[in-house]
Parts: C-alpha cells; sequence; structure tokens
C-alpha cells in the first residue's frame, strides 16, 4: 500500500512570502540608489574644488610674473570700484569682505582721469575671466589692493586707512595685497554658487640703493608712549650717519630697558607719568647726536562694557562703542559681526539691519594709534519679531453688566505697555495686562481701539466692536447697533434712517448730532436721516449722538465705519 507523499518545507513559496521579498529588494535598491547619487555627487564637488584651486593658483602665477609697480598698471579707477562693490553685494560677499576690508582699494596712479573706464584690459583685469577646465567652466577675478605691515605691532597686513601708522617709517613694510576669487555653479552651496579664494601679498619696495656717504647721524625719536602694565618695543630711529650705532638714554626710568645693539627699548610701566630725559646715538665713526627724548605712560585703551542690546527685525540698528584710555587715532574691529551689520573702523559705530530674529554675541576690540589693543569686550545684541496683537472678539452687554476681554500681544521684547481708546465711560484697560474691564454707563455701540506698545517703540492696534443694550434707557434701534458698519458707492445717492427707542420710553424731543461723515452726506434733522452723495472713497470713522430733553434727559451713542468704495 502505497503511502501518502510528504511534503518537504522548502518545497515552495506562497504569493505573500514572494510580495514581502520584493518590497525588501525594492527598499535596499532605492537606500543604494540614494546612496550612489550622494556618493557621485561628493565625488564631483570634490573634483570641482580641485580644479578651482588649480584656476586660483594660474591666476597667482600671473601676479607673480609682474613687478609689484605693474600690478596696477592700467586699472582704471571707476573699473576697480565697481569690481569691489559686485564683490560686496554678490554671492561670496560672506568670504571676500574680510579680505578687502584689509586692503584699501587701489588703481593705477599713473591714469589722472578719475571717470575713467579702462581696466577690462589690464595685465590683471578688473573684469571676471571664464576659465574651462575640462568640461567645468569657472569664473575668476582678481583683486588688487595695499596693505601696510607694521612689524613691531603684529604681522598683520592692514588696511593702512583703517589705522595709525608708526613715526618711525622704518617699521612700515608696504605691501600689495591680490585676492583671486574663483567661482562655478554647484548644487553643494549657497545660492548654487561655490567658490574658492586664494591671496598673497607682492612688496611694494623698490630696489634699495646705496650711499656711500653716510653723512652725521641725527636722532629722530622724540616721544614714544608706554601702557601701563602691558609690555610695549619701540625701535630708536636714527637718519644717516653709519652703521652700527650705540643708544644711550641719558635718564632712564626703571621700567625702561636700555636700548638693544639694534636700538630696541622695551617698556613695562606700573603708572601714568611723564620723563623728559635725552637721547644719543653714536654711530661707527665715533659721531654721535643727541636729542630730547618724552617717554608718556598712559592708562591701555579699554573699551566701556555694552549693556545687551536689541531691535526687531529689519529695523535699524545703530550702537556706539566708547573707548578710554590709549592714544588715538581709534580702529575699532569685530570678529563675528553678522553679515547684515558694519562696524565703522574709525568711528566705532555699528549700524544695518538684522533680518532674522536671534541672540547675536558681538566681540569687539580696539586698537589705539600705536597698535596697543584692548581686552576683547563681548555683548550680545537680541533680534526681535515685530510686535502683534491678537484681533478682540466683538463684545455684547447689558447696560448695567461688566466687560471683561484681554489684549493679548506677542513678538517683540515682551515688554508691552498696553492703551485703550473710543471707550465708553465705565470701561478701561490694564496698560501692564492688557485686561480690558469695567461697567458702561451710556448704551450704544463702540469701536474700541486697543493698543501694544513694546520697550522698542513697536507699535500695533486692533479694533473691536462693543455693543451696551438696554430697553429701559435711550438708544438706537435703527441701524442696529450690531454690525452697523456700512459700505456706499461713491457717486451714488445714499441714505440711513435714524431711529431710537425714545418714544417707546416716553421720551420727547430727541435731537441727534453726527460727526465724521463722509463728504458729501448730511444729516437732516427733520427727518432724522443721512442723505447724500457720498463725493470722496475712503473709510470715515462716524460717531452718532442721540440726546433725549429734560425731564429725563439721556444719551445714546451709535459709532460705526463707513466705508466708500
Amino acid at each position: 500500500m502505497r503511502g501518502e507523499p510528504v511534503r518537504s518545507s522548502d518545497e515552495g513559496s506562497s504569493l505573500l512570502e514572494v510580495l514581502v521579498s520584493l518590497a525588501v529588494i525594492s527598499i535596499a535598491m532605492a537606500g543604494l540608489g540614494s546612496f550612489f547619487i550622494t556618493g557621485n555627487l561628493a565625488v564631483a564637488h570634490s573634483r570641482d574644488v580641485r580644479q578651482a584651486v588649480q584656476v586660483a593658483a594660474g591666476g597667482l602665477e600671473e601676479v607673480r610674473a609682474l613687478e609689484g609697480s605693474s600690478l596696477l598698471s592700467g586699472r582704471g579707477p571707476v573699473k576697480v570700484k565697481g569690481q569691489w562693490d559686485a564683490a560686496l553685494t554678490g554671492p561670496s560677499r560672506k568670504k571676500l569682505k574680510p579680505y578687502l576690508s584689509s586692503m584699501k582699494m587701489a588703481s593705477d596712479p599713473e591714469i589722472k582721469d578719475s571717470a575713467s573706464t579702462v581696466g577690462d584690459e589690464a595685465p590683471l583685469s578688473t573684469a571676471t575671466r571664464t576659465v574651462t577646465v575640462g568640461s567645468a567652466t569657472y569664473q575668476r577675478t582678481i583683486y588688487v589692493g595695499k596693505c601696510e605691515v607694521y612689524y613691531l605691532r603684529g604681522d598683520d597686513c592692514v588696511n593702512p586707512d583703517d589705522y595709525t601708522a608708526p613715526p618711525n617709517k622704518a617699521e612700515i613694510l608696504r605691501y600689495f595685497r591680490v585676492v583671486v576669487l574663483v567661482t562655478w555653479p554647484g548644487k553643494n552651496c549657497a545660492d548654487a554658487t561655490c567658490s574658492h579664494i586664494a591671496s598673497t601679498l607682492v612688496s611694494e619696495a623698490a630696489e634699495p640703493t646705496f650711499d656711500s656717504n653716510p653723512g652725521v647721524p641725527k636722532v629722530v625719536t622724540s616721544e614714544l608712549t608706554f601702557y601701563v602694565g602691558r609690555e610695549k618695543s619701540y625701535q630708536l630711529d636714527v637718519d644717516a650717519g653709519k652703521p652700527l650705532y650705540t643708544w644711550t638714554i641719558g635718564s632712564r626710568p626703571s621700567w625702561l630697558t636700555a636700548p638693544t645693539a639694534v636700538g630696541y627699548v622695551t617698556g613695562t610701566p606700573t603708572a601714568v607719568g611723564v620723563t623728559n630725559t635725552t637721547l644719543r646715538v653714536t654711530d661707527s665713526n665715533g659721531i654721535w647726536d643727541e636729542r630730547p627724548l618724552k617717554l608718556t605712560v598712559v592708562q591701555p585703551p579699554s573699551l566701556a562694557a555694552l549693556p545687551p542690546s536689541k531691535s526687531l527685525v529689519g529695523a535699524d540698528v545703530s550702537l556706539t562703542l566708547a573707548v578710554t584710555g590709549g592714544v588715538p587715532k581709534y580702529t575699532f574691529t569685530s570678529t563675528n559681526l553678522p553679515d547684515e551689520l558694519n562696524l565703522d573702523p574709525a568711528t566705532g559705530v555699528i549700524t544695518g539691519r538684522i533680518g532674522k530674529a536671534g541672540a547675536y554675541p558681538i566681540t569687539v576690540r580696539v586698537v589705539d594709534a600705536n597698535g596697543m589693543r584692548s581686552d576683547p569686550m563681548t555683548f550680545t545684541h537680541t533680534v526681535y519679531q515685530p510686535v502683534t496683537l491678537a484681533a478682540l472678539p466683538a463684545q455684547s452687554v447689558n447696560l448695567g453688566s461688566a466687560v471683561s476681554v484681554t489684549a493679548v500681544a506677542a513678538g517683540g521684547d515682551g515688554a508691552y505697555t498696553y492703551a485703550l481708546s473710543g471707550a465708553p465711560l465705565g470701561v478701561t484697560i490694564d496698560a501692564a495686562t492688557g485686561v480690558v474691564s469695567g461697567t458702561p454707563t451710556v448704551p450704544g455701540r463702540y469701536l474700541l481701539k486697543a493698543t501694544v506698545t513694546d520697550g522698542l517703540g513697536g507699535t500695533v492696534s486692533q479694533t473691536f466692536e462693543l455693543v451696551v443694550a438696554t430697553t429701559t434707557r435711550l438708544t438706537f434701534t435703527t441701524p442696529n447697533p450690531v454690525g452697523a458698519d456700512r459700505t456706499s458707492v461713491a457717486g451714488t445717492a445714499t441714505s440711513m434712517a435714524l431711529v431710537t427707542n425714545g418714544q417707546s420710553l416716553s421720551l420727547g424731543n430727541i435731537s441727534y448730532t453726527v460727526t465724521g461723515l463722509p463728504p458729501g452726506l448730511t444729516l437732516n434733522s427733520g427727518q432724522q436721516t443721512i442723505t447724500g452723495t457720498p463725493t470722496a472713497k475712503g473709510t470715515y470713522p462716524v460717531t452718532i449722538t442721540a440726546t433725549s430733553t429734560p425731564p429725563t434727559p439721556q444719551t445714546a451713542v451709535l459709532n460705526f465705519v463707513w466705508t466708500i468704495t
């Protein structure tokens, strides 16, 4: 007898298992696809950067092929300024700004016409050039400016317009700073524009000349300034004479070192004061010269602490840094100023408009005329969204009942002050909390305007309706106080009847007064109507007051907005 066949556990897959397997494979392939795409983009970007470095290096080679005196050749003032202006507003402005701010704009001194537009054909063109490497296209721009190194103060090459040069000209090294900007389109970069920057310094000095007749030495240094608690060095300056020199200070303070063999002195004084002494130099021929020397000690420059500042998004910012001590003129700097702000290096005034809310820590320093730096001072500038006020719902209460509604502000700096206008007697607003409360004493319709002002001076208002209803005192029945606002068309006749409940209350001689009517409309007291043809488009707040005469004088008020379209 044949037995039943045994079914193997791996005989086959069900439809469900097949579908699950396909889903897993699809998910895996989708992930791998994204991985490969991202990887390819990264590889392409890396290749583009390497080629951009080559393009920039080629620009620097063109610079090195020229003598320093030829770097500005053919670069006219108009083209140079246009080139810099475009750089400071273009997509690479954030990267370029530190370079351009550290050098003085310069053009060919041989071009005397200030309106000359030459420059595109200069050896270092002011125009942006297109450079193709393989299948990639790059835009290359070369900027040339002047900077100076005051080597006893530091190694930085700085904009000479922003700093006071040392009186000893031997302490000044003059350079051209050349900046090469290379840009290319790229999805991985901000504004879809990638950039690479390279720069170099080229000496501005001419080849040295030598004089076989050294002449008689003459002391040039006449005054030196030192700073309490800070070490400061100077090189003594002599004109003519035969090197090497020997220096002697007549009456030297204890805090001042004796001059070195090459004429350096260093001092770290402990108190403010002035010392008058003499300075003698003797050259290698034994010829000497002696002059008066004034040693002045002052406090080092210091920035006054700036309290936390604040502004609204898009609002003008104006902050002034105050400095004490040091020697004018001062140069102010910042390493982390937001892009939208500018610091005037000469005045210490920070201006601009910031377009994004947030807290911005800002660190600033000041350098005096002798290159002495202050300690860094950091403060926080906070930018807030403009203050807003939520719409207030229409209110309706019976005469003798209390009103209670709250004006709710947001944004701004949170230091809110509330105000209310157009309210009936008995209704007020809490200036600190925005709570509108009270019991109105005169029936009618009122348009209340709640206003909030924050600590930055930002202000905003919302208008809402308050209807005070009654059946026992004088009030308007036509128009209906609820939703009484009205719209009419300019040039088309219109009318509005005025009706109160005065007759039902046995009140006689109801009189009306109206203010704020649109031009062309008038009150017809005899017929208790407002009639006419409006002549001017606009929005007009209208107030109508109804008053009964003794022996039972009563008053009702109706406020509404009449819009003429």
